[in-house]
Parts: C-alpha cells; structure tokens; sequence
C-alpha cells in the first residue's frame, strides 16, 4: 500500500508540475512592433505560434504599415495593397538573403507550393543580415524593416 502511494503521489506531483509549465509557455503574449511602438493591444485576435509558425492577424498589422485591407467576397480573399506612395529605394544587393536561408537561420521550414519553393520577388521582401552577436535578422517589406531577433522569436518589430 506504501508503494501504491508512493506511486500516486509522485505521478500527481509529475502532472501538476508539467500542467504549470505548459500553463506557463501558453501564457507568454506575442508581441508585435510597429514603428517602435507595441500594437498588439489593438488586435482582437492576438498574435499566436501554432504549428512552430507565428501568425499574426493581417489588417492591423498591413493597417500599421499603411497598406489598405479589403475582403473580396467573390474571391473569399483578404486583399491588401500598398500605398502608392512607397519609394523602394536603392538596395544594396549584397545585403540580400533568400527566403529560403531566412528560413534556416530563425528555425522554420517553409511551404511548398506544387514541390516549388517560395520565390522572393523584387521590393516585396528585403533580407538583410545584421553582424551583431544575438544574430538579428531584418526583412524589409513594403519598405519597412521588420527584425527578427534569434534569441527571442516572441518580438516582433517593425520599422516602416
């Protein structure tokens, strides 16, 4: 009976411990940035991993950046257009990355469509590498920098 016991006791302090760290990692917000500052108060549905993707909802964060949002019904697609306004400037070519190294360096594996990887088209997304010893990463899209810091992939931000 004290085996038993013994037994029950440690499996009930086994699962109560994991249950508090999953708890505890499921607790732990998102955050996204935006010109320096934290908008992640104005989503109603707030940024989440799911699948080892972060997702983030797509109208505040192309708003922030001042892309416009509509839905097309007839298409059941979410459009989102940048500004005309949007001067890609001069890229230094050597800063560029492709997609699929991006990919590497923070850790995620990215889609196939039809056995074809992800291309990255001119202005769409700029990829600089930044020398500093936490390994940042910067994305630039709608020619806004977007970084990516490798020690903490919970921040997000974005500089327009």
């Amino acid at each position: 009976m004290k085996r038993f016991s013994f037994g029950l006791l440690t499996g009930l302090l086994v699962g109560l411990l994991l249950a508090t760290a999953t708890f505890a990692l499921a607790g732990q917000q998102i955050r996204l940035i935006v010109n320096g500052k934290d908008i992640t108060d104005q989503f109603d549905v707030k940024p989440m991993i799911f699948n080892n993707r972060t997702l983030v909802p797509a109208r505040p964060l192309a708003e922030a950046l001042g892309a416009r949002v509509e839905w097309d019904e007839g298409n059941r697609a979410v459009v989102v257009t940048k500004p005309a306004n949007v001067d890609p400037g001069t890229i230094d070519p050597s800063l560029w990355i492709s997609l699929l190294d991006l990919c590497k360096v923070i850790g995620y594996t990215p889609a196939f469509i039809n056995d074809i990887p992800p291309t990255l088209h001119e202005n769409q997304f700029i990829i600089e590498t930044i020398p500093t010893d936490k390994g940042n990463i910067r994305v630039r899209a709608f020619n806004s920098r977007t970084y990516f810091n490798i020690d903490d992939l919970r921040t997000v931000g974005i500089i327009n």
